[in-house]
C-alpha cells in the first residue's frame, strides 16, 4: 500500500527524513519533511513469509536496494524494528548492556547491543538489535542513522501524551508493545510474541488490570494496521481511540 500526500516530493530528499519499520511479514516506511509533515507513506511485503529474525536479511535488502524511493540520500534516517530483546533498567546500571540482556535472552555475537536514556523516569533501555537489520547502513544513503526496538518509539512518545493516565500500544502482526504511564510517571513498558489481533488485546488488557487503569477513563494510542472492525471493538472498553505512527 502506497499513499502519496498532495505535497509532491522534491528530487532533493536530503531535505527530508526517512522512518522504516521492520516486522517479520515486510517493512513500512515514511517520508517526512523538516517540520514533521508527512509526504508519503507505504507498505512492502516480502515475497514469502519469514520466520525468524536472522532471516529477514535476504528478503529486506532486497526490497530496499530494489525500491527507487528508498535509494535517494536522507538527511536522517530512523530504523524501528519489532522486537522483544529489551529492558528497562535505572539509568545508572544501563552499562555493561550485554551481560544483563544475555540473561533475559539469547543474544547473538554480530546483535548491536545499546541503550537509550529514559530520562522522565530515570531508566534505561537496553536493547539488542539484529546485524540483519542494522547492517542497512550498507544499503541506505545518509550520513544519520538511528536503530531502535519499536518501544523505543512508545517511550519517547508518551511524554508527549497529555492524558494523566496515558496507555500507548504497538501491533503488527508479530510482537504487542504496551507503555503506560501515570501522571508523567513510567509504570509499565512491556513487549510480547502474539500470533493475532485477539493475544494481542489480552496481552494490552492484562497490562490495564496491573497498572489499575480504567479502560472506560483512558484513551489508547495505538500504532499499527487498524481495521474499522477491530477500532470499533477497541472502543467498546476505552474511552477513545487514537491512530498513532511512528
Amino acid at each position: 500500500m502506497a499513499v502519496l500526500l498532495t505535497k509532491r516530493l522534491s528530487k532533493d530528499t536530503v531535505q527530508y527524513g526517512l522512518t522504516i519499520q521492520v516486522g517479520l511479514s515486510g517493512f513500512s516506511f515514511k517520508v517526512r519533511d523538516r517540520k514533521g509533515n508527512l509526504l508519503h507513506h507505504e507498505t512492502v511485503q516480502y515475497p514469502h513469509r519469514v520466520y525468524s529474525l536472522m532471516d529477514v536479511e535476504l528478503p529486506l535488502k532486497k526490497a530496499v536496494v530494489s525500491h527507487p524511493l528508498l535509494r535517494q540520500p536522507y538527511g536522517s534516517i530512523k530504523v524501528y524494528l519489532d522486537t522483544e530483546k529489551h529492558t528497562l533498567v535505572p539509568v545508572d546500571a544501563a552499562q555493561p548492556e550485554l551481560p544483563q540482556l544475555q540473561t533475559l535472552f539469547d543474544i547473538h555475537e554480530h546483535d548491536e547491543v545499546n541503550h537509550l536514556p529514559v530520562p522522565e523516569s530515570e531508566a534505561a533501555l537496553l536493547y539488542a538489535l539484529p546485524a540483519a537489520v542494522t547492517s542497512l547502513r550498507n544499503r541506505l544513503n545518509s550520513e544519520q542513522f538511528e536503530f531502535y526496538p519499536v518501544i523505543a518509539g512508545l517511550l519517547q512518545d508518551v511524554v508527549h501524551a497529555s492524558d494523566h493516565n496515558r496507555v500507548l500500544c504497538a501491533y503488527d502482526g508479530n510482537f504487542v508493545h504496551v507503555v503506560a504511564s501515570e501522571g508523567g510517571a513510567l509504570r509499565m513498558a512491556v513487549s510480547y510474541p502474539v500470533a493475532d489481533f485477539e493475544t494481542a488485546c489480552y496481552y494490552l488488557f492484562a497490562v490495564m488490570r496491573e497498572v489499575m487503569f480504567n479502560p472506560g477513563l483512558t484513551t489508547l494510542q495505538y500504532y499499527g494496521p487498524l481495521s474499522e472492525n477491530r477500532e470499533t471493538l477497541l472502543k467498546r472498553y476505552f474511552s477513545g481511540v487514537q491512530r498513532c505512527e511512528l
